[in-house]
């Protein structure tokens, strides 16, 4: 009996919730759509569909199997005219900062950090940068990870010190223009080529740079701008400018600390 009276409570409540779904799905792509041309192209797409249900119901069963033929072909049509926005749409999703910290978490699961990163080594290089007015950009890592952006720069396998870091980044060095990987004490790579984040068009090259392995990477990346000679720091999602090198130290060590 209670069974009885439950089941077509249920079956309501499963509607009620499927309506909203639909409803909620619809404003979402209504929101992601508007002000660009896929808002114009997605209304169209639910009026030709509401004018066939409307025409089946109604008995129109000429129109309406013509009308369902030309549907099995707009799943096509979606994706050849909604391509830039679907594109847009996996990017962001393949970037979400949540999903992408778990597989990296997962993929770094057992592998135990370097604590013993020369931050003193960074620290006075960068006032030495500034001053002959060279940028730089050097990705600090505790684990060992980096193997494909590594093999893009030429393999060092030095200890790190102010000096190598100078020579790396003289503008007549053939390495200048890339990255620096240091694992530990020891610089493993020069002349490395980042993937650029795409972000706000005001960030040079370098920092763009540094966002975009922070952000498929566990790392903390030190930037020096060549321009200004200001300091940066990209971790994460995040990017940190004009910094004093008490704060940059600071960082430094709270990376390390994690």
């Amino acid at each position: 009996m209670l069974i009885n009276f439950l089941f077509p409570v249920i079956k309501y409540v499963v509607i009620f919730f499927d309506i909203i779904a639909i409803v909620l799905l619809f404003y979402w792509l209504y929101a992601w759509l508007k002000g660009t041309i896929g808002l114009r192209i997605f209304l169209g797409f639910v009026m030709i569909y509401g004018v066939f249900w409307l025409l089946k119901v109604l008995g129109f069963q000429l129109i309406t199997a013509l009308l369902g033929q030309l549907m099995e072909f707009s799943a096509l049509a979606v994706i050849i005219l909604f391509q830039q926005e679907i594109r847009a749409l996996l990017f962001r999703l393949g970037r979400t900062y949540s999903i992408r910290q778990l597989l990296l978490r997962w993929r770094l699961l057992g592998k135990k950090p370097v604590k013993n990163i020369h931050v003193s080594t960074i620290l006075k290089a960068i006032p030495r940068l500034q001053k002959m007015q060279l940028g730089a950009i050097i990705v600090l890592s505790q684990y060992d990870h980096l193997k494909h952006i590594e093999s893009t720069g030429e393999s060092l396998e030095a200890t790190i010190s102010v000096r190598l870091l100078l020579s790396i980044f003289c503008k007549q060095s053939p390495l200048h223009d890339g990255a620096v990987l240091v694992y530990g004490n020891r610089i493993k790579a020069a002349g490395c080529i980042l993937p650029v984040a795409d972000v706000r068009s005001t960030l040079g090259l370098r920092h763009r740079s540094a966002m975009g392995i922070a952000r498929i990477a566990e790392v903390l990346v030190v930037i020096v701008s060549e321009e200004t000679g200001e300091v940066a720091i990209a971790q994460g999602e995040k990017i940190f400018e004009k910094l004093t090198l008490e704060e940059v130290c600071h960082m430094m060590h709270q990376y390390l600390q994690r």
